[in-house]
């Protein structure tokens, strides 16, 4: 609006302005719309962002790296964020919101057997996340802990274990995508002084999933932290967003400190119960018969 006022340019030059010094394609036909009113995109404006380093955008990254996906559909650029934490879904898009500086952003869309997904339309996000790992260093290595966090959230979890007498804390993500993995493998070394191992966590297999069968092609991998000075580090200047992951590891790492693991593993069945292959609080109502 201003070049049509100031300067008194027309659609064309103006389109071809606006595309030169954004490096996208604005159309002559976008660029008419707006200045005849037809179109107004004021009130969309969260789906246009300048990439600038942060630690919500680090966040985000690591999390579709991690569990999300990106997609076009008539132009629109979607990306989703699956989990089963509405908390945490809740929370990625607070983050989103900050990136693009809108109050409220995007929904999440229940889906089957638990899983649901956080979806905002936004092409430019698009576009920068499907950039390749180097371009998107800049952005992460700024701020590497968001970036961890939310790809932990995504992939991983707190590993405790109870065996021969001992309780023990760590932390683990798997991933097919053994580059990305020795990537955060260095960062968690090279700026938190935190050793990690990557080992081979699931082979090519076939398996059921709601009564259907399913094949896995490709091999999985796992990062793990298993040092407890490590694990201690991780959780004071990492941590998980997830509120359920985050305290299953304090209390466990809390447990430790105060009695040492021997001791530890006879107090933590006391407070915990384990369903499935996760360990969980026992509720206050339970824990006090």
């Amino acid at each position: 609006m201003q070049l049509r006022t100031a300067r008194g340019w027309g659609y064309r030059r103006i389109a071809k302005a606006l595309s030169a010094a954004h490096a996208i394609d604005v159309p002559k036909g976008t660029v008419s719309n707006w200045l005849l009113g037809r179109h107004n995109p004021a009130g969309r404006l969260h789906r246009y962002f300048e990439a600038i380093p942060s630690p919500e955008l680090s966040y985000v990254i690591g999390a579709v790296l991690g569990d999300g996906y990106t997609a076009e559909d008539r132009g629109n650029g979607i990306v989703a964020f699956t989990n089963k934490d509405r908390g945490l879904l809740l929370y990625y898009l607070a983050c989103l919101s900050s990136v693009l500086g809108a109050p409220s952003v995007g929904r999440i869309a229940m889906g089957r057997y638990g899983v649901s997904k956080a979806i905002i339309n936004c092409r430019l996000l698009v576009i920068l996340l499907r950039k390749p790992l180097p371009k998107l260093a800049p952005f992460i290595e700024r701020y590497p802990a968001p970036f961890i966090r939310g790809f932990f959230d995504a992939e991983g979890s707190s590993i405790i274990t109870v065996n021969r007498g001992n309780l023990t804390a760590g932390v683990s993500a798997s991933n097919t995508d053994v580059r990305l993995l020795r990537y955060i493998s260095r960062l968690l070394r090279d700026r938190f002084h935190i050793h990690s191992s990557i080992r081979v966590a699931r082979k090519p297999w076939r398996t059921v999933i709601h009564g259907k069968p399913v094949q896995f092609k490709k091999i999985v991998f796992a990062l793990r932290v298993r040092r407890i000075r490590d694990v201690q580090v991780f959780a004071s200047k990492i941590g998980f967003a997830s509120a359920r992951k985050q305290k299953i590891l304090g209390d466990a790492l809390g447990l430790i400190r105060a009695h040492g693991s021997r001791e530890a593993a006879g107090y933590w069945p006391h407070a915990h119960q384990k369903i499935g292959n996760r360990w969980q609080p026992i509720p206050h109502e339970l824990n006090r018969h």
